[in-house]
């Protein structure tokens, strides 16, 4: 009997083991270790990156530890001065790039792609068309999913919090690149948008491998979905209005002295004609 459960106990342990073990193999997607796609350091900048046809160097991204879904997130930022002239019809555009060769996939046909983001409130009005594109393509920069996903700027909804959002790629469409196009049209300096959360999941059984998307630090992060009030707010301009009382009292107290003297005057013509009048009549 007590051999009996020795050796079940040892079976239990040998399944445990090797599950945890083809765990750990089937997250490898280079050497031993799996991409790690939180943003409180800095593995995540090995495989995601910005893109830009504009040639303007404008983009870049972050860690951010203010404007968070859980954790920490990525801010794409923006110091653009000439921006692209898409009611010219201009094709240029910048954005935040995936490319499958980084996370040491030959593609990424098959896979869903699924985050959180949140516009920056600044950005109302400075968007082509509100919107920002998420869609793939493949090594000839030809479109390869059926639709162009969009996510509208929207004061309702994603400003105050975190959307999640998702993509899937069809099979064989060679498609090495996800794109996450934002096109600002005019110019601008600070925060764009913030993404959270970003994973990257095979669709289907098969032989392809998940990405790891939290590490443990986020893993155990409440869900916040908050931002920073002061640098989400957009700048107003303000008007001291101690100044503003202050001139006036001043221009009171001139308007009262002026009218002072107007009465001094005009009471020394009169007094002075009513004299005169007297010498002449007595």
């Amino acid at each position: 009997m007590i051999l009996k459960k020795f050796v079940s106990a040892l079976l239990i342990c040998g399944v445990a083991l090797s599950g945890a073990a083809a765990l750990t193999t089937s997250a490898d997607t280079s050497e031993d270790v799996a991409p790690t796609l939180a943003f409180d350091g800095d593995d995540w900048s090995k495989y995601i990156d910005v893109f830009d046809d504009t040639g303007s160097g404008a983009y870049s991204l972050k860690s951010e530890r203010d404007v968070v879904y859980q954790g920490a997130s990525a801010k794409l930022t923006a110091n653009l001065t000439n921006p692209p002239d898409y009611a010219g019809g201009s094709e240029d555009s910048m954005g935040i790039m995936l490319s499958a060769e980084k996370f040491g996939l030959d593609n990424f046909d098959g896979y869903t792609l699924s985050f959180y983001t949140r516009f920056n409130v600044n950005i109302e009005g400075l968007l082509n068309e509100d919107k920002a594109y998420v869609f793939g393509q493949n090594a000839d920069k030809e479109l390869t999913t059926p639709t162009i996903k969009t996510i509208a700027y929207s004061a309702a909804s994603n400003v105050n919090n975190y959307e999640k959002q998702f993509i899937t790629i069809p099979t064989d469409t060679k498609t090495t690149e996800i794109l996450i196009k934002v096109p600002l049209a005019q110019a601008y300096t600070g925060d764009v948008m913030y993404l959270d959360n970003l994973s990257l999941l095979y669709a289907t059984d098969g032989d392809a491998n998940p990405v790891v998307t939290l590490d443990t630090y986020n893993a155990n992060a409440p869900i916040s979905d908050k931002g920073d009030v002061i640098k989400q707010n957009k700048k107003q301009t303000t008007v001291d209005t101690s100044e503003v009382e202050k001139s006036s009292e001043g221009g009171s107290v001139g308007i009262i002295i002026v009218i002072a003297a107007a009465i001094l005057v005009v009471g020394g013509a009169v007094a002075f004609a009513i004299v005169k009048a007297k010498k002449r009549f007595y």
